[in-house]
């Protein structure tokens, strides 16, 4: 939202909530793919017109990488949860790749992977 000289704000204030937004789009780009995730798709899993995703997020792009970074912290996080402090170094191990491999189990795989295979071919992202 952009500021007047006085500090009021101009225009409308968001409606949304940009981590639900963002989370609708990973979502989005986890299931089909950076390449076969339209506008269409993104607007109909945020909820969100296109003026509003790009005035937000950049281009679908950047929207991407913003999804790609929020799943990156998210899943880090779930992952290091497992680790306590009472237990040894091993057992932190293990607990660690029991997590790993029980989150990537589903039908969806790990985001980052399925991203690295698809995009890789096609140079920097």
């Amino acid at each position: 939202m952009v500021k007047t000289l006085t500090g009021r704000p101009v225009g409308r204030p968001r409606e949304f909530d940009e981590e639900q937004v963002l989370v609708a789009a990973m979502e989005a780009f986890w299931r089909k793919g950076y390449e076969a995730t339209s506008l269409v798709d993104l607007t109909d899993a945020t909820g969100l017109n296109k003026a509003s995703l790009y005035r937000v997020f950049g281009d679908k792009h950047q929207l991407f990488k913003s999804a790609l970074q929020h799943y990156g912290k998210t899943e880090f996080q779930k992952v290091a949860s497992v680790i306590r402090n009472d237990v040894s170094p091993l057992e932190n191990l293990h607990a660690v790749v029991d997590k790993i491999t029980s989150d990537f189990a589903s039908d969806k795989g790990c985001m980052m992977i399925n991203s690295l295979v698809e995009l890789a071919p096609h140079g920097p992202t």
